[in-house]
């Protein structure tokens, strides 16, 4: 209903749905008249190339309709390693200063996509293929969230943290030893 009305009033809107079910039925998702694209994997490259209008072909963990019906795109899967750019909270940040809303506790950071196990309750839903950051990168960017974002309490959005103990201790070590408050002006809590 407020997919329509937004449709309705902004017509040139491109309404984009996804979450960890969509692989699931993207077909039956995209049949609603007032959604546009359906993403059916990670979203990353798939809302990059929407919003900078490559061919529709060209666009991976699509669905969408043309006039052949419906088309799902080949599922691509981000290489965290090759990242080379940081999240950009600054319109989020400025869009709370806007509308005078308090900053958020905490934020969520990922550092790993991906697993290693076929449980039976989630096996459909994930990736398999089980990539993390390089742990410099990844240190680096939860540095410049907290510093431009004054918020140090990190709330890690890994679907594992089983790829390696030699990772994830190196990473924690660089967390405790180094003080994320000396970043950041604010301190919310």
């Amino acid at each position: 209903m407020y997919l329509k009305e937004v449709k309705k009033r902004y017509p040139s809107s491109k309404n984009i749905f996804f979450g960890p079910c969509c692989s699931l039925f993207p077909d039956q998702i995209i049949c609603e008249k007032s959604i546009d694209f359906v993403i059916t994997a990670e979203p990353e490259e798939a809302i990059e190339g929407i919003i900078t209008k490559k061919n529709m072909p060209e666009i991976p963990n699509i669905c969408y309709q043309n006039e052949n019906g419906i088309v799902l795109n080949d599922e691509k899967g981000l290489d965290l390693k090759t990242i080379d750019y940081h999240i950009e909270y600054s319109i989020y940040l400025a869009f709370l200063r806007k509308h005078n809303l308090k900053s958020p506790a905490f934020l969520f950071f990922e550092i790993s996509r991906g697993c290693i196990y076929d449980c039976f309750f989630c096996s459909l839903l994930s990736h398999k293929t089980l990539r993390h950051k390089d742990i410099d990168f990844a240190f680096n960017e939860l540095k410049t969230i907290v510093k431009k974002t004054k918020i140090n309490n990190i709330f890690f959005t890994d679907n594992e943290l089983n790829f390696s103990n030699d990772y994830l201790e190196k990473f924690l070590d660089l967390i405790i030893n180094t003080s994320l408050y000396s970043f950041s002006e604010n301190i919310y809590h």
